[in-house]
């Protein structure tokens, strides 16, 4: 009766014949067999546009865990997913109170059975018995892992050996006892589903089930990341049919290929054309520079490299070049030739931060010259979208944004690997895009290492299992040889990468523009010298480079506050000097405006740029000198890379010091003691002359610590986490207390209970907007009555936050309305915002700012240059610290 439910939609319930509906928008109804029929279309299409990973994945699994079924009839089985996925909304409780189905209104429902919320559940035991009475699950069992797919598709990858669906402890778990208590009553509804037949049946799958857990290998990863593939392409192709609800099957098939965007031979004969012209234009400049030789060097090593690793069955690659020396470029190249020589078809480039990833962006879009609304697309929470598409194409580019649907991809690291390490819908909504793709994991040195063994694993099984090639970068990690051992990680679970340069060492001598000049100053501030002591010493340094025509200085200090203070009394020293400051808390479109003045400074005209480590890695600037707030030695080589980048003198001068303040050290505040202590002590060996060599001892010894310390603080030694990925013990909730739990658990980012996201109510000149932004704010001018957004060329930043506030609560749950409401206005409203710590707690803040969603609203009226903020300064902390406020 279920098949036949699947197909026609209708069930016979207490004599009479009703039609089960899956979705209901306004009057539209979309029945149970549309719906299943257009989910099993959307995933038929994805299984065969990625039948290389679908094919890897099921040879592996039947080599490794056991698998009798047939190719074809593995297929047949992944489709029933579409097919079952939703079976358990004939729940008349769903029909009557979630769809408003007539048919359903006369039925008495037996008292204290919650049926409206288990839709999920109940579709996942129909589909565990289908698969009992159909195949050989015995014989058969990683096909025991598909119904949690289904218990999860609506929520999060499924912990298979914990929670709601705990088939093993049949009955005894209280809340899967009132799911199986709904279950047997959806039952008692069919012809064809007795009782007593179901209760052996679930006897036996309970034996079968610790069979199943007992045999879980901890030493491969198929199983885990088949199940993490199938449910993403369930998720993609569920999210896909439904949004298409109200229309027919026809155009469903006839808009298919969108949702599988790749890089096809015609693009890519473009992209191939706009990358040659721009390696042809660098090779006409090699004279003009001493280290363009070098950097041409090191493109065709790496681009050799390459090809050895392709003929010897390389899938993962490691490039370590020195900063400046053109690693997104020959990133390019390397990604391009890889489209060439495989199947991949996407490229995905990620970086740490997200103003690095808008300079990538733009890198790539030139170089390419490729369309930047269809080939091209940077993802992140504040992207932006033009909002003048129609609706029905408005909510098709947001599927592909949650998707990572486009040829080519600028991400976060943090959006790319949490597709990979996290479970949440959301997450894996993006897993199986990773799938045939080129993947760039630029600026790895800012990942956890104490992870890093999980990294190495994940990805290089993610390579193999999912036909991808990925390529790893960084500038000041000379290897990853170490790394991947850290937390006693057990040598057969350490993978091998390609390394693309082999002599790190020559190339990184050849980059040599700068040397540390006398050792590093110790500043101790008092109480009564104040800032006097550091701000005196900056100054009298920074006028003896001036005067050696050394005019372009920066100063990297380690909090935000130290250098707003640092700002504030330079900007008085530096009367004739141009001075600026980039630190967290000045706003996104206020910073690209500095980094562009400070561009087209002509070289003979003195400046200052104030800021903290958020400006070390990227920013494609050069200074001839800089100081360094003491801080960990990978951060240290970043910044003396922002010194002298085109060798514009013999040496740029790095100068290093330590601020404190009473007992504690800045760079306490920010990095942890033993890496600083580790950073002194090489510094102090090589008579701060180190080198790449000494670079490898410091992360040799950075790791010894780890081993040592760190990971006595972590629940799970590597070895034993990776074991709880490859047995899916996954963990059930997003929470930094997975870390004191027996689940697999990674944390890309330290949780901060002090960090804000602040609004500020400002107007902001025209130029800090797209086109396609002042259009929609146009657009809602024209629609609101009352509200001038725009005027005298400025954009009024309160007016539009009222508004977002008000047209979200008309839409009262659909979301997608939300969501397409959300996008445009995200880009808008993030030249507003920026997020920062503050050394208050959140009711302390709520004491002077009131709250709008996510934001914490900064009023036109404390934006002045000695208020709680200023354009120039950016956040002033002791605002929250004044007595008499």
């Amino acid at each position: 009766m279920i098949e036949e439910l699947i197909e026609e939609s209708t069930l016979k319930i207490l004599g009479e014949k009703r039609r089960v509906l899956a979705h209901r928008i306004d009057e539209k109804e979309e029945s149970l067999s549309e719906h299943a029929e257009k989910t099993r279309t959307v995933l038929n299409y994805l299984i065969e546009e990625n039948e290389k990973p679908i094919r890897t994945l099921y040879n592996s699994l039947s080599a490794d865990n056991g698998l009798e079924v047939n190719y074809q009839e593995f297929l047949t089985i992944l489709l029933r997913l579409g097919e079952f996925h939703d079976v358990g909304k004939f729940n008349p409780i769903f029909q009557r109170e979630k769809l408003d189905n007539d048919d359903f209104a006369d039925m008495e429902i037996p008292s204290g059975l919650e049926l409206s919320s288990q839709h999920s559940f109940v579709s996942s035991i129909f589909y565990l018995l289908h698969l009992y009475r159909n195949y050989n699950l015995e014989e058969n069992m990683p096909l025991l892992s598909l119904p949690f797919i289904v218990q999860g598709h609506h929520t999060r990858v499924k912990n298979i050996h914990e929670g709601e669906y705990g088939i093993v402890s049949l009955g005894q778990n209280e809340k899967f006892s009132n799911h199986l208590e709904t279950f047997f009553y959806l039952c008692s509804l069919l012809e064809d589903y007795q009782d007593e037949d179901i209760q052996k049946d679930l006897n036996k799958l309970r034996d079968l089930y610790k069979k199943f857990f007992k045999a879980l290998s901890s030493q491969s990863a198929n199983l885990s990341f088949f199940y993490n593939y199938i449910y993403s392409l369930l998720i993609k192709a569920d999210f896909i049919s439904s949004s298409y609800s109200s229309k027919p099957l026809t155009e469903l098939e006839n808009d298919l290929e969108k949702f599988d965007d790749g890089i096809d031979s015609k693009l890519f004969s473009e992209m191939k054309e706009g990358f040659e012209e721009k390696q042809k234009e660098f090779e006409e400049k090699t004279d003009e520079s001493t280290l363009n030789p070098v950097r041409k060097e090191m493109f065709t090593e790496a681009m050799g490299r390459l090809e050895e690793g392709l003929e010897n069955d390389k899938s993962v690659f490691y490039l370590n070049m020195p900063t400046g020396g053109g690693k997104t470029h020959t990133a390019l190249g390397l990604a391009l030739s890889l489209i060439k020589q495989t199947e991949n078809d996407r490229i995905i480039y990620s970086l740490p931060h997200t103003s690095l990833l808008e300079q990538n962006y733009g890198y790539l879009s030139d170089v390419l010259d490729v369309d930047t609304v269809n080939d091209i697309r940077t993802i992140y929470s504040q992207t932006d979208i033009s909002p003048d598409l129609e609706e029905e194409y408005l909510e098709k580019v947001l599927t592909h944004d949650d998707f990572f649907n486009y040829p080519i991809i600028c991400t976060t690291s943090v959006s790319l690997l949490n597709s990979i390490i996290k479970f949440g819908i959301s997450d894996k909504y993006r897993f199986s895009s990773l799938a045939n793709s080129v993947i760039i994991l630029d600026e790895v040195q800012t990942f956890p290492a104490e992870y890093w063994p999980e990294f190495n694993y994940l990805l290089n099984e993610l390579s193999e299992k999912l036909n991808s090639h990925i390529i790893i970068m960084s500038a000041t990690v000379p290897s990853l040889e170490r790394l991947k051992s850290t937390r006693n990680q057990d040598p057969k679970y350490q993978k091998d990468v390609h390394y693309l340069i082999k002599d790190t060492e020559n190339y990184h001598k050849k980059f040599e523009r700068n040397e540390i000049i006398n050792g590093i100053k110790k500043i101790n501030l008092s109480e009564k010298e104040s800032l006097d002591k550091l701000t005196n010493y900056l100054e009298d340094v920074s006028w003896g480079n001036f005067e050696q025509n050394k005019n372009h200085g920066l100063i990297v200090l380690n909090t935000d506050e130290r250098s707003r203070e640092v700002y504030e009394e330079l900007s008085k020293k530096f009367k004739n000097v141009d001075t600026f400051l980039l630190n967290s808390t000045v706003l996104p479109s206020i910073k690209k405006e500095i980094v562009k003045m400070i561009s087209e400074t002509y070289e003979g005209d003195e400046l200052i740029l104030v800021g903290t480590q958020s400006i070390e890695a990227g920013m494609d600037l050069s200074f001839n000198f800089v100081f360094r707030d003491l801080s960990t030695l990978e951060s240290i080589e970043q910044v003396r890379g922002r010194c002298n980048r085109e060798l514009e003198f013999e040496k740029g001068n790095v100068y290093l010091m330590e601020v404190k303040q009473g007992d504690k050290a800045d760079s306490e505040k920010i990095y942890q003691d033993w890496r600083l202590e580790e950073t002194e002590k090489i510094l102090k060996e090589t008579k701060m002359e180190y080198d790449i060599r000494d670079i490898e001892k410091y992360f040799d010894n950075y790791i010894q610590r780890i081993n040592e310390e760190i990971s006595k603080k972590i629940k799970l030694n590597a070895t034993e986490n990776i074991n709880k990925w490859n047995k899916m013990k996954f963990e059930e909730k997003d929470n930094q207390q997975n870390e004191h739990k027996n689940v697999f658990q990674v944390d890309l980012m330290p949780e901060n209970v002090n960090t804000f996201t602040f609004f500020v109510e400002i107007e902001l000149d025209k130029s800090h907007f797209t086109e396609d932004e002042l259009q929609h704010l146009s657009s809602l001018e024209k629609e609101e009555n009352g509200y001038e957004l725009m005027s005298d060329g400025k954009v009024d930043g309160g007016k539009i936050l009222s508004i977002y506030r008000k047209e979200l609560e008309e839409i009262e749950s659909e979301y997608s309305e939300r969501k397409i409401l959300k996008k445009p206005f995200s880009s808008i409203l993030s030249k507003f915002t920026f997020s920062s710590t503050v050394p208050v707690d959140q009711k302390e803040i709520e004491k002077h700012l009131e709250k709008e969603g996510p934001y914490y609203v900064i009023p036109n009226q404390l934006v002045e240059e000695d208020g709680l903020y200023s354009f120039e300064k950016g956040l002033n902390r002791k605002f929250f610290q004044k007595d008499d406020r």
